[in-house]
């Protein structure tokens, strides 16, 4: 029994759920970055989560955040910064230094405008990407890639599953054969890919086959790896767009519950954890009972370790600043080094 059912069965909950959509969904989005790029979708994907590394080459290296705001104007709110084994929630005077890693928020288009202007995003669209493995989530990622008219390749050594994927998708160039065998993704032009994804059920084949398409210039790389403990390795390898579908499906189980919660009386409609869990990002409804209603943020004490980053009203979300109000009804977005966040009320001084 895999863990979803377990979860269903031992707690009685109506959880729809599906690992492999999500997945395959995730592997969608992460393809329009580079590997340089990590990734994640935020308030119900209304918004993208990206992290990068400020290389000693890098225009953002020695500039405080908000000389960074006015020289690039992106509407872009950096939200956190991990410096060594410290997290800083940072302020517009605080100072970025090389080898950083910042997180920021944004829309999509937002954020490949940003990435645009430091010339670490490639504009060149994605034509063609190979797909190694031919399993539940391919079935879900190939038409999704073809309706972007994206050109797939998939590579399975299972005889019977290629003739299945043949059938499912005649559009799609399948090939018999071992996706790990260095000569065969050669003879397959893996060098003209714009996009790899390694799919198979064997983590440690998913790391070297996607370090190796890596070293070969191709710009999206993406592996499945399903143990979480392998994580540590993926900035040494370049590997930042890794998914596992362990985090997925446990993410969308914190989001359930904390819909439950919400019927119950909390005001929290998202989590997400990030760093190890050591901070939360986390979406509140303004109901009646919200302190915050009507006072312009900067008027507002909040405990230390807070961050307004966003406040979404009539469905569009906005970066908080110092004269932002938020209305009944609204979604505000808070990061937090504090844990254990129930009401939004919570984060008042």
């Amino acid at each position: 029994m895999d863990s979803l059912n377990y979860v269903k069965e031992e707690l009685g909950l109506s959880l729809d759920i599906n690992p492999e959509l999500a997945a395959a969904r995730e592997i969608r989005r992460s393809l329009r970055f580079t590997s340089e790029i990590h990734t994640s979708s935020l308030a119900k994907a209304r918004l993208e989560l990206a992290e990068i590394k400020v290389f000693d080459h890098s225009p953002l290296a020695g500039k405080t955040i908000m000389e960074i705001s006015k020289a690039y104007k992106q509407s872009v709110l950096f939200c956190l910064i991990e410096r060594d084994d410290d997290l800083i929630i940072p302020s517009g005077n605080t100072l970025v230094r090389a080898n950083d890693k910042l997180v920021l928020t944004g829309r999509t288009k937002q954020l490949q405008s940003f990435f645009n202007e430091l010339k670490i995003l490639k504009n060149d669209p994605i034509k063609e990407v190979m797909i190694i493995g031919g399993g539940r989530i391919t079935y879900y990622l190939t038409p999704m890639l073809s309706e972007l008219g994206i050109a797939v390749t998939i590579i399975e050594k299972d005889a019977e599953k290629c003739l299945k994927l043949v059938e499912s998708f005649p559009y799609a160039t399948i090939i018999h054969g071992d996706g790990t065998d260095h000569e065969l993704l050669m003879s397959e032009n893996l060098e003209k890919m714009d996009g790899f994804v390694a799919l198979t059920d064997n983590d440690e084949e998913n790391v070297m086959v996607s370090m190796f398409a890596a070293a070969k210039g191709v710009s999206h790389v993406i592996p499945k790896v399903n143990r979480v403990e392998l994580g540590f390795i993926f900035e040494k390898l370049g590997l930042r767009n890794a998914i596992t579908p362990k985090n997925i499906t446990a993410n969308h189980i914190v989001s359930y519950v904390r819909a439950m919660q919400n019927s119950l009386g909390s005001n929290v409609e998202s989590l997400l954890k990030i760093k190890d869990e050591r901070i939360e990002i986390l979406e509140f409804r303004v109901r009646q009972n919200c302190r915050l209603i009507g006072r312009p943020i900067m008027e507002i004490g909040f405990k230390p370790g807070i961050l307004i980053a966003y406040v979404t009203h009539h469905g569009e979300p906005k970066v908080a600043d110092g004269q932002t109000k938020v209305a009944l009804g609204d979604t505000v977005i808070v990061i937090s080094k504090r844990k254990g966040l129930s009401d939004i009320n919570d984060i008042l001084a």
